[in-house]
């Protein structure tokens, strides 16, 4: 990745997929084995989040669905990563997540990654750039104000779960029907790259700890902010 910062502050990122494409599917967790290990009483609940560059090496791609697929039989088709059960995310122990990484990808691919929150009841992380690019691709042509919130929630109604990072707005999350509105304080800083990272991986632990969508996306925040501050000191 090459990332460069203007006198005016503005960024501008050139990201290579070199490293995504000399990935093989071996060298990933074989499927069968995910199973068994997250059914295994005691097990620690773990998840499994994939990006946009993998989806241009195929046998890795087709991987990553087969691991996303794990539990997918075992899940009610109408429930959602937060049931009201005990298992809170719907399945033993294991969460499947996708981050398309750009925009550009986004809208690439974006039929295959729109049927990915209900066929595997995935946790879709984006944000407002790709959520646009996946709009557009969508309903067509310039999506309008709003188009988004639209589509996100009518995947939340079919049983995913879609978290839009709106950077120092906060954060979306769309999930079983509800919609989650969620502020953040903004902290200054000229560079931001790796705050969505940062943010996926706070709403992901929470998930797994049992908590509703709207705790999971604060706690996004937090662990974004938190980066975004030890980046400024």
């Amino acid at each position: 990745m090459f990332l460069c910062l203007d006198v005016n502050g503005k960024k501008r990122i050139a990201a290579s997929a070199s490293a995504a494409l000399e990935l093989r599917a071996r060298d990933l967790p074989d499927p069968a084995l995910i199973r068994e290990r997250f059914r295994t009483p005691g097990t620690k609940p773990g998840a499994f989040l994939f990006e946009g560059f993998l989806l241009e090496n195929k046998p890795v791609k087709k991987r990553c669905l087969e691991i996303a697929g794990s539990f997918v039989s075992s899940r009610s088709s109408v429930s959602s990563n937060f049931s009201n059960s005990s298992n809170s995310f719907g399945y033993p122990g294991f969460v499947p997540a996708f981050d398309p990484g750009t925009a550009d990808l986004a809208e690439t691919y974006a039929e295959e990654i729109l049927s990915w929150p209900e066929q595997y009841r995935l946790v879709l992380f984006v944000n407002e750039a790709e959520a646009e690019a996946l709009a557009r691709r969508a309903f067509g042509g310039t999506p309008r104000a709003g188009d988004w919130k639209a589509l996100f929630g009518r995947l939340g109604e079919k049983g995913g779960t879609v978290a839009v990072k709106l950077a120092e707005k906060g954060a979306a999350v769309f999930s079983g029907g509800g919609f989650y509105r969620v502020e953040t304080r903004p902290v200054k800083t000229a560079e931001t790259t790796g705050a969505g990272d940062a943010f996926a991986a706070g709403f992901l632990a929470a998930l797994l700890r049992g908590l509703d969508p709207e705790q999971c996306g604060r706690e996004g925040n937090l662990s974004a902010r938190r980066f975004l501050e030890r980046e400024t000191r």
